[in-house]
């Protein structure tokens, strides 16, 4: 029900039901809430909607639609992790494959489907933060030189570090990322991995106390 302009009364005009009505409709045009926290906003000039309210530590933002107030999440953001080994031969670069989650509150990230991608379904500035648990097997030229990197659909970003040890076998745990991203909806944010130690060896997943040791997070937050 839309709000119509008030009637005018005129000196000893005859009260009508009809017209009393129109001044009950009014009220209820513009009196939405129902229940403690709703909060009402304007559909249009004429018209109000009622915005339930919602969950707890959520806040008040514009839709996609950019047409009306919603409740969401502070920043959208997904984290996923390996719970098992995933095995790299030398020289072989290829993303690594996060096949469990922790939160994944936009539905980005599927463990079956192309498990590397965290593909993000809104256009903006994104920030993605990596951890790797390394063990790389005894042999080879003794030498560990390893670089991995956060993509953007195939393309690299700043996002990036590069290592090199001077030792045979050994188990490195290291964090990298932070650099701003900007995406645009459907592309995907994966982690690409390459080594070159003349040997093999392995991303370490998650440990028996429920740790987890490498693992990859993205938050949206512009």
């Amino acid at each position: 029900m839309a709000y119509s302009t008030p009637y005018t009364f005129t000196a000893l005009e005859l009260l009508t039901a009809a017209k009393m009505n129109a001044i009950q409709d009014n009220i209820t045009a513009i009196w939405k809430g129902t229940t403690a926290g709703d909060t009402d906003y304007y559909a249009s000039s004429s018209a109000k909607n009622r915005l339930a309210i919602g969950t707890e530590y959520q806040v008040k933002r514009v839709n996609s639609g950019v047409t009306a107030p919603e409740w969401g999440n502070v920043m959208d953001k997904c984290s996923v992790y390996r719970s098992s080994i995933q095995s790299f031969s030398t020289g072989s670069a290829a993303d690594i494959q996060w096949n469990a989650e922790l939160y994944d509150d936009q539905g980005w990230h599927d463990n079956s489907t192309n498990p590397q991608r965290i593909t993000v379904t809104r256009t903006g500035i994104y920030i993605p933060f990596v951890s790797i648990y390394w063990n790389k097997d005894a042999g080879g030229s003794g030498n560990f030189h390893m670089t991995a990197k956060v993509q953007v659909s195939g393309v690299d970003t700043s996002n990036k570090i590069t290592y090199l040890e001077t030792i045979d076998a050994v188990t490195k745990q290291f964090t990298f990322g932070g650099q701003p991203m900007a995406m645009t909806a459907a592309q995907y944010a994966s982690v690409n991995f390459v080594q070159d130690s003349g040997g093999s060896g392995s991303i370490i997943g998650s440990a028996s106390n429920g740790e987890r040791y490498s693992a990859f997070t993205l938050y949206r937050v512009g």
